[in-house]
């Protein structure tokens, strides 16, 4: 599935700020990665679209993934996105982001 492979990218990138914050600072760090990687537009916000673009690019093992990836990967983020989506405004920023994040780590738990 593509979307732990670009959440494991921004917990890599979280990662190399302090060791010691608390874990809500980390998952702060972690959409401000996420933020960085998909936000193409550069308005600060993640659409749908941009999070489905920046998922799905990759596999797990750096690679295409096929049609059925995609489409499993769109359907897991248009659940996950529209439940992030505390304020139903197509955007995705701070702790919506952050939700997001957890929604996806909590489903793939057993695989990373």
């Amino acid at each position: 599935m593509a979307f732990p492979t670009i959440v494991a990218a921004a917990e890599e990138e979280g990662a190399e700020a302090e060791a010691d914050r608390a874990e809500g600072e980390e998952d702060v760090d972690d959409a401000k990665s996420m933020l960085e990687m998909a936000d193409a537009d550069g308005d600060g916000k993640l659409t749908f679209d941009e999070l489905f673009k920046a998922g799905s690019d990759l596999d797990g093992e750096g690679e295409e993934p096929d049609a059925e990836e995609k489409e499993e990967f769109k359907a897991e983020l248009s659940k996950h996105f529209q439940t992030a989506d505390k304020d139903s405004d197509g955007f995705l920023a701070g702790e919506e982001l952050s939700e997001l994040l957890n929604l996806f780590e909590g489903d793939h738990a057993a695989e990373l």
